[in-house]
């Protein structure tokens, strides 16, 4: 699957479905439906992104492709992809997307999604700036990076950092809880996305997403197992702007989220 039939998908239908018929390459069908194959085919795309971030020429057209690569690769493993609302991103400009988190499958495949709409900057931790390989792909892709040791000076970041990217017409994504899990409790999904679009004068979209096909790893949390059992969901609301302090568009956010996985439960 390429990027341009990816977003056309996106753009025009406001949704994707993985193919009921989809064709599998010869290298996916020799390794089978492993979590081996997803791992060999993850690592050749981000090597090769890691490569080109190191020499400075990685572009965002080049992220979005590595995205939907990578989106592929996913589908070839057996993933089975849901993606709906997208229609409610169109001409909108800079916007906050505010999203529950997961899995490490998201940071891999949203930017794919997100680009068929606008420029992109993702809140992501810190470390992963300095991981080996991947770390240079980080870097190239400007991202918001925090610490998650000082909230205080994490605060400021996002909020300095969000509003330049956002005054350049650039959207941000924020993951709100403070780590990734596979449940959501609505407590921990902090303000800090409503907090920043309500500064930058712009509207806060809410996504929901469901990516524990990817699972967190034994040794290494952010490569585990893949389970095919279960679907790839991305569900996106209508898009908000930011009323008074902004509590009501959290509240609906919130529910938005909560109300989409109890439905792909």
């Amino acid at each position: 699957m390429n990027s341009s039939y990816f977003h056309k998908q996106l753009v025009d239908n406001g949704s994707y479905t993985t193919p009921a018929d989809l064709k599998r390459p010869l290298f996916y069908r020799l390794l089978g439906w492993t979590s081996f194959a997803f791992y060999c085919g993850l690592f050749r795309v981000v090597f090769h992104g890691s490569r080109v971030g190191k020499s400075g020429k990685y572009t965002s057209d080049f992220w979005s492709e590595q995205s939907v690569d990578i989106t592929s690769v996913a589908e070839y493993c057996g993933g089975r992809i849901s993606i709906e609302g997208t229609e409610n991103l169109k001409g909108l400009g800079p916007v906050v997307y505010v999203a529950n988190h997961m899995s490490m499958l998201e940071t891999f495949m949203l930017p794919g999604i997100l680009l068929a709409f606008n420029s992109l900057s993702v809140v992501v931790k810190e470390s992963l700036l300095t991981y080996p390989v991947f770390g240079y792909i980080m870097s190239a892709v400007e991202p918001i990076a925090v610490s998650r040791k000082d909230p205080r000076q994490d605060l400021k970041t996002v909020m300095d950092k969000g509003l330049e990217y956002l005054k350049k017409g650039k959207s941000v994504l924020i993951f709100p809880q403070a780590t990734r899990r596979f449940d959501f409790v609505k407590d921990d999904f902090n303000s800090l996305g409503v907090k920043l679009a309500k500064l930058a004068g712009v509207k806060v979209v809410p996504m929901a997403l469901k990516t524990d096909f990817m699972r967190n790893g034994k040794w290494i949390k952010d490569f585990g197992r893949l389970d095919r059992s279960k679907p790839i969901y991305y569900a996106f609301g209508r898009p908000m702007d930011i009323v008074g302090n902004g509590k009501t568009q959290q509240e609906q956010a919130v529910e938005f989220i909560s109300a989409k996985l109890k439905s792909w439960e």
